[in-house]
Order: C-alpha cells, then structure tokens, then sequence
C-alpha cells in the first residue's frame, strides 16, 4: 500500500516586542505654484483678448456698410479709346480692262501696193473681194511721161477718187484718222470683240499666290481679231517689200530714159555739124531738131527730181500703213493679254458687288463689265491696320508710336497689339453730329498676324498715352478732395477705426490712379466716405 504524505505544521513565531525599522518622509509637491501661475497668466490672456475685440467689434460697428479694397502695386496706365474698322496696309484693286484699238477694224484687211509704173492697187479684204484703187495721180503721171525724139508719148491712167484714201484718207486729214475719230480709246461695254464677259472669277475669301490667275474675261472674238491682224501685218510687209522693188525698177528706167534723151541731144550736135552741105530749109530742120531734143533732155531732168519726190512720198505712205498695222497688232495683242487677270501679290481674294436686278449682289461668273471698272480686291492679311478717327479734344494726346490695344468685336476673347503709325493733320467734321464736333483721322498698324482678322471688321483701340509702372495703386472711388484746399486724401483702415490721410497723386486710368505717396500696398481703404466717430 502507498502511503499518503503529511504535510509539515506551520511554525508559530515566539510573541514578544519587534524591531520597526524607520524610513525618511518625502517632501511636500510644488504644483499648485505653477497652476497658480498659469491661471493668473490665462486670465490675464482673456482679459486683453476681450479688450481687442471689444475694440475691433467698435471698428466693425462703426464701418458697417462701407466698400473696402486693399491697395496693391501694378502698372497704371492711361488711355484713350477709339473705334474703326480694320483694313490691309498693302492690298491691290483690280478693275476690269480697258480695251484699245479701233472698233472699225481698220487695218484687219492687208493691201498691195503699188509703184508709178503700175496701173491699179488690188486691195483684198476678208471675204475674198477685191477692190481696184487708182495708184497714180496726175502730177505723178506728169513726173513719169516720157518723150522721144522731139515727140511727146501720154500715157493715159484713169484715176479713182480713193486714189489717196490710203495715204491721207477721205478727208485728208491721214489714212486713219477715221478710224481713230470712231475709235472708243478708253474701251467700252458691250458684246463683239471688245465684249467683258466674266468667264471665271476666284470666289470671295479665297488665298491666292502671286501670278495666279484670279479672273478671265470671254476672249474668243479678240483671239480671232489677232489673228486677222497678224495675217494682215504679215502680207502687208510682203506686199511693201514688191512695192520698194518696183519704185527702184522706175527709177532706174526714169534715168535710162534721161540717158537716151541725152543721146538724142549729142546725135542732134552731131547733125548741126552738116549743116554748110545743107540747104537752108534741112539747115533749119537740124537747128529746130537740136532744140526739139535739148529741151526735151532738159524736161526730163527736171521730172526725175518730182518723180524721186513722188517715190519717197510713196514710200512714206506705205510705211505709215504698215507701221498702224503693226500697232493695232500689238494693240490687239495686249488686249488678249488683259483679259487674264493675274493676282499681282499673294494675299485673300475680295470680290465687290454690282447692281443686279433691285439689290447688290457679288460679282459673278456670266457678268457683263464694263471697262474700269472695280471688281476684285487682293489684300495682304498678314499686314492689317485699323482706320480709326480720334476727337478733336484727344487729338493733342496721341503720338507716332504709341503702343495700343486692339479688340475685334467679332471676336471679344481677341486682343492684339498694335501700335500708332499716323495722324491725320487735317479735321473733318464728326457726321451726324454737330459740324462744331470735329474728328482727325488716325491710322493703327496691328503688329500680331492674326488668320482671323480680315478687312472691314469693327473693333475698338485703346491708345496707352502715358504709363507708370510699379506704382501703389487705388481705384478712383476711394480718393477724396477737401473742399478747401483741394488736397487729395483717402481713409485707410486702422485697429482703431477710419484714419484720413492725405496723398500725392500720380496718373490716372478710367478705373485706378497712382499714389506716390502717403499709402503703401497691403493697406485697406474705403470706398465710401466712413461715419464720423461718436461723441464719448
């Protein structure tokens, strides 16, 4: 069997008196010092931050219902606004061209010429007709007789009434002075060859390059009238070359037959020498024979003189027609090329407006012109000013070069630079308002290229005539004038209340003017005039 074990029995202490061991006291906490302290330091604290706001709640109360604003510095400028349109410094105005030449034709249909020795002057018009013209006057028939042996041969040459129309024309007064009394130099309206049908034209707003063909007016008919001209010129120069030739072949047979006179007056000497073997009647055959012939030699010289005169004044005619051929040629010439219109500079193409039907309505392709006239604009848009007129008041301020403000009203978030490039010298007056109310014109170049701005746009300039810049700034509201003396002074805020403080004002704007001293930026002004303080 296991056996179970017994716990031991606790000792009992013996009784009687014990040893106390004794320990040193703690000292007393000071704590209650310095929560005295911070007490007395918290209600100090209270009591001054009730003070304060006792003191700015009696500011607050007296500046209820008064506008503030805090000063800053910035930049104050003044100005002065304009309105005008805007325009292009460099544009070009195309009109519709004028047409040179003669509207008779004259010239279209070329001309054989013709010498003395010949008798008629075919003239071959288009249709193939000919017509004969006398070539030969009477002095000229006179100049080119010719005699023989003491005989005299006439040549017998009708001569027509047109004989010199080509040379000095029916009235007398030039081959083409019909012509050019008919002749509308300055061009005219209307269909045929000097018609100005429009029969393509850029549309309005378009960009063009320079050389590019902005408009072409119907030129077939013109086509046509240049090349009749340059056949006609063509066969004109042949037919003079022939002309020259046979006036030298005239000549040389005028002093062929001056030489054979001349032989007829030695053969005739010669004779006289027989004359002691003769009987007195052959004596007087051969002196009457001598004479017949010497005269004759005479004669003959003497129309070699007219006839050389009358081939230079043939020559001189025929020159003068060969020469009006050649310059309605080139008239006709230049007139083709006038009705392409080419962009003389690069820039957006404007296209104005005509009378059509009850309203004006743009220019269009199928148009009918007239000469000079105005229909197409070219302006440069990277260059652009603005026409403006300032009034006679303002007109003293402004100044070549000042710097301005541009804003287009077609697009009010829009604001360019630009600056002042010229003053009108001379007033006009102000339209619908009194004539006393005058105006100076004023030019303003745009000194930003802008895609969007185009001619004839509204806008308003703001012209900066003086600046100061890095200047306290307050707006005008907030500055007062004793009636007195007329200082300015302005009420600036303080812990106490509304102070006054007199300033020195510098320039003004619209809105702001600049103080120079008495005030300086984080400062608080009022708007309105603040309440006098109460009576203690």
């Amino acid at each position: 069997m296991s056996s179970v074990p017994v716990s031991p029995k606790p000792q009992q202490k013996p009784l009687g008196p014990s040893v106390v061991v004794s320990r040193p006291e703690k000292p007393k906490s000071r704590a209650w010092i310095w929560l005295l302290l911070l007490v007395v330091a918290g209600s100090a604290g209270i009591w001054y931050w009730r003070a304060q706001s006792a003191e700015q709640q009696s500011a607050k109360t007296a500046s209820t219902g008064i506008r503030t604003q805090q000063i800053v510095a910035g930049t104050v400028e003044t100005t002065v606004r304009l309105t005008g349109v805007t325009a292009a410094e460099n544009y070009v105005s195309l009109t519709s061209p004028q047409l040179r030449g003669s509207r008779s034709g004259y010239g279209r249909a070329y001309s054989t010429f013709s010498s003395g020795i010949s008798t008629a002057l075919s003239v071959k018009s288009n249709s193939g007709q000919s017509n004969a013209v006398g070539t030969k006057s009477a002095a000229l028939v006179a100049a080119t007789s010719r005699g023989s042996s003491g005989t005299t041969q006439s040549t017998s040459t009708s001569t027509s009434s047109t004989s010199s129309s080509g040379a000095t024309g029916s009235d007398g007064l030039g081959s083409t002075s019909g012509a050019l009394a008919s002749a509308q130099m300055g061009g005219g309206g209307g269909g045929g060859e000097f018609g100005l049908s429009l029969l393509s034209i850029y549309k309005s707003g378009s960009l063009v390059k320079k050389d590019e063909v902005v408009a072409e007016f119907d030129r077939v008919n013109m086509l046509s009238r240049l090349d009749d001209y340059k056949a006609s010129v063509a066969q004109t120069e042949a037919s003079y070359r022939n002309f020259v030739a046979e006036l030298e072949v005239g000549k040389k047979a005028k002093l062929q037959e001056i030489d054979k006179a001349k032989a007829q007056v030695e053969k005739a000497k010669l004779d006289l020498k027989t004359i002691p073997v003769l009987s007195a009647m052959d004596a007087e055959r051969m002196k009457l024979a001598f004479e017949s012939a010497d005269a004759n030699y005479k004669t003959v010289q003497a129309q070699l003189k007219l006839f050389e005169a009358g081939q230079l004044a043939q020559i001189k005619a025929a020159q003068i027609e060969l020469q009006q051929g050649k310059i309605e040629l080139r008239r006709t010439e230049a007139n083709a090329n006038r009705m392409i219109v080419k962009a003389p500079i690069q820039g957006l193409v404007v296209v104005q407006q005509m009378f059509r039907g009850s309203e004006f309505t743009p220019i269009q392709q199928g148009d009918q012109l007239w000469p000079g006239q105005f229909f197409m604009q070219i302006v440069d848009t990277r260059s652009m000013i603005v026409n403006a007129t300032v009034n006679q008041v303002d007109a003293e301020k402004m100044r070549i070069g000042a710097r301005a403000r541009v804003r287009i009203d077609a697009y009010p978030n829009l604001e360019l630079p630009g600056r002042v490039v010229s003053i009108g010298g001379l007033a006009k007056g102000g339209g619908a308002r009194d004539s006393f109310v005058k105006e100076l014109p004023i030019r303003i170049k745009i000194e930003q290229v802008e895609a969007r701005v185009i001619p004839d746009l509204s806008v308003s300039a703001e012209i900066v005539v003086s600046k100061e810049e890095s200047a306290v700034t307050v707006p005008l509201g907030a500055v007062f004038r004793d009636e007195a003396s007329g200082r300015a002074y302005v009420y600036v805020q303080e812990p106490k209340g509304w102070t006054r403080r007199d300033v020195e004002l510098g320039i003004a704007s619209h809105l702001t003017v600049a103080v120079r001293q008495g005030l300086k930026p984080g400062e608080v002004v009022a708007l309105d005039p603040p309440p006098p303080p109460a009576s203690s």
